[in-house]
């Protein structure tokens, strides 16, 4: 009786020190390999335009095609909200599931067409894997354009680019009862913030996503699907976050791209940081002032749209914002701390180096509707208070001019601001435009924006006109200065690539005084879809610049400029303007992104393109016009 007992008690020791074992853990969501032989990767594939037009999803599932799936795992995907796809085998018309298998497409199912940005279809996707696949180890990527917390996911081509929200994604999730998954992806743009991640914190162990719009090309989802189910979780996402970034450089897209692997068990503790930092903030706001803030986050990294013409995108980098912030420095080293400790993995190109891989809504560009959307989706309620008592109700007048421009002694064009004001600016910049007169009227093309200004005097700003411009194979660009990057300043250019409107971004280097093609975009749309295709240019593409041309109306048309075609010579290069008049006007924008204008400076070329182009200025004050007059009238800004 005795052994018999000794044996139990030892077969239960056994059977506890194996359980230990088997249950060891690299981090606190971690799975050892041991106990994870089924495994089921779900990707969600809302084709959208993305589809239609290049064939993206098409192209992400030949890499999966191309996998060795672990024999313990399954990837089964869902297709639909494309107009059109490019592989023959997917019907536009009807939502179909497809398991990949041996490197082929196998039809599990169809249905007939719904809404990809309607909660009920990823609703029904799950609850068919989770019915079909019931004991296996689940992970979801939602594949498409992303919005950010305010705007979601998934815009379904077919149904007016609805998307899927977060609220809808989460109660998807809920009702489905399929469990805590063990990670989310999103292969879509700027969904990588902290309202996202804080959403979705109960309903998996990870979540991977980009703070930054993403290259067309997406995830490597060969890499993907051959890690879940072969490695560790917590390997698994940080393969998929490094795989990520060396497709990016091996696309050439790589100096603005972003992504990170957050444990989303450590998220309250970022949020309650992030509440206990804004608590100080809002009790004490009427001491520091907003402009404090504010400059805080000026120095920050935004993601996504940075002009008004993109569409601002109000998304910032949560860690530089606490790192710039040392007014609390106990409560901004806590929440840094709580990043660090959230962080599984991400990867910053040149562009990002510094960011701490999780961003936050802030309104940079006021936007009223997007505000009150937003102050739902914060994760405190110290935030939330801070945004409604701050950004509800403002002043409209926290600029103003002491002198809205005069010529100074040196015969720059300078502006004055009201000694009060300067705490309240956010940047100064010019605004160009030239002028042209033919036999029956006067044009004025918009040549763009920049902040080669002189800033000697506090609240005093003064011209810089050397006369020069950014050319693209010898044609001048209309370009948008949208801020400086670690050591870059980066701009956005209106073109129409192969026929279709774009952004091409550049960046210019202090260092090596060189400019640096980024990649073209379509911008953010109506429904706040950021556009996923961010890429290179390729040999043969047709550019063709666009102006904004306005009349003596005042009405703007758009103008095509000259047909460039990429190939092997391009060059981006800082070309001498040719010698005619221009406007030159300040233009201001405050902490809430409101803009003020100066008076008008006309200014009159001194120089041929010949002389500047032989001898540019690089003098102080070397400028190469003079003022002609200085107008109070109605300003043309593009």
């Amino acid at each position: 009786m005795v052994k018999k007992r000794l044996v139990f008690v030892i077969s239960i020791l056994l059977l506890s020190l194996l359980c230990l074992v088997s249950c060891a853990k690299t981090g606190d969501n971690e799975k050892s390999t041991e106990g994870y032989e089924n495994n089921l990767l779900m990707v969600y594939l809302c084709g959208s335009d993305l589809e239609s037009r290049n064939g993206r999803a098409s192209a992400n599932i030949e890499e999966l095609l191309k996998a060795n799936i672990p024999a313990n795992t399954k990837v089964v995907i869902q297709t639909g909200g494309a107009s059109s796809w490019k592989n023959e085998e997917i019907n536009p018309y009807l939502i179909e599931r497809y398991e990949i298998s041996e490197g082929s497409l196998l039809k599990l199912d169809s249905k007939p067409i719904s809404n990809m940005g309607e909660k009920d279809s990823l609703f029904s996707f799950l609850d068919y894997c989770n019915t079909k696949y019931e004991k296996t180890n689940k992970a979801l990527i939602l594949w498409n354009h992303g919005g950010g917390a305010t705007k979601g996911c998934c815009f379904d081509e077919n149904y007016s680019f609805d998307s899927l929200s977060i609220s809808e994604i989460v109660t998807a999730i809920s009702e489905s009862k399929i469990g805590t998954l063990d990670f989310i992806g999103f292969d879509a743009c700027l969904m990588g913030s902290i309202e996202v991640a804080y959403a979705l914190k109960d309903y998996a162990r990870y979540m991977i996503a980009s703070e930054e719009s993403e290259p067309g090309g997406g995830w490597d989802y060969e890499t993907v699907a051959n890690s879940y189910g072969k490695d560790g979780l917590e390997k698994t996402v940080e393969s998929i976050v490094d795989s990520y970034y060396a497709k990016c450089e091996k696309n050439q897209v790589n100096m603005n791209a972003t992504l990170s692997a957050i444990n989303l068990s450590k998220t309250n503790d970022v949020a309650n940081s992030f509440g206990n930092l804004f608590k100080q903030i809002k009790d004490n706001i009427n001491d520091i002032g907003l402009w404090q803030i504010s400059k805080s986050i000026s120095n920050a990294p935004t993601f996504g749209g940075r002009s008004d013409y993109e569409t601002k995108s109000n998304i910032v980098d949560l860690y530089k914002f606490a790192d710039n912030l040392t007014v609390y420095e106990r409560e901004s080293n806590a929440l840094k701390s709580a990043i660090n400790n959230c962080i599984v993995k991400n990867k910053n190109g040149v562009l990002k180096e510094g960011c701490g891989g999780i961003s936050f809504y802030y309104p940079y560009k006021l936007q009223s509707e997007e505000l009150q959307q937003a102050k739902d989706h914060v994760v405190s309620s110290e935030y939330k208070e801070f945004l409604l008592d701050n950004f509800i109700s403002i002043s409209n007048d926290l600029i103003t001019f002491d002198d809205k421009g005069s010529e100074n002694e040196h015969g720059a064009f300078e502006i004055k601001l009201n000694e009060n004001s300067v705490k309240y600016v956010r940047s100064v910049k010019y605004s160009l435009l030239e002028f042209i007169q033919d036999e029956q009227n006067i044009l004025v093309p918009s040549i763009g924006s920049d902040v080669d200004v002189y800033n000697d005097s506090y609240g005093v700003y003064a011209s810089n006109f050397k006369g020069r411009w950014v050319c693209f194979n010898g044609e001048e660009l209309q370009c948008t200065y949208l801020g400086d990057e670690n050591g870059y300043a980066v701009y956005s250019s209106r073109i129409k690539l192969n026929g279709e409107e774009k952004y091409l971004r550049f960046a210019y280097s202090y260092k090596s005084k060189e400019f640096v093609l980024l990649g073209t975009w379509s911008g953010i749309n109506e429904q706040g879809m950021a556009d996923k295709a961010f890429d290179k240019l390729n040999k043969g593409d047709v550019i063709i610049p666009l102006y904004y041309y306005y009349d003596e109306n005042f009405e703007r048309t758009t103008v095509e400029g000259n047909r460039i075609v990429y190939g092997d010579k391009v060059e981006l290069s800082i070309s001498p303007l040719k010698q005619t008049y221009y406007q030159y006007v300040f233009v201001i924008e405050d902490i809430f992104g409101r803009l003020y204008y100066s008076y008008t400076a006309v200014l009159k070329m001194n120089y041929t393109y010949e002389q500047l182009l032989e001898n540019p200025l690089t003098e102080k004050y070397d400028f190469a016009a003079e003022i002609y007059t200085i107008s109070q009238d109605v300003t043309l800004i593009p």
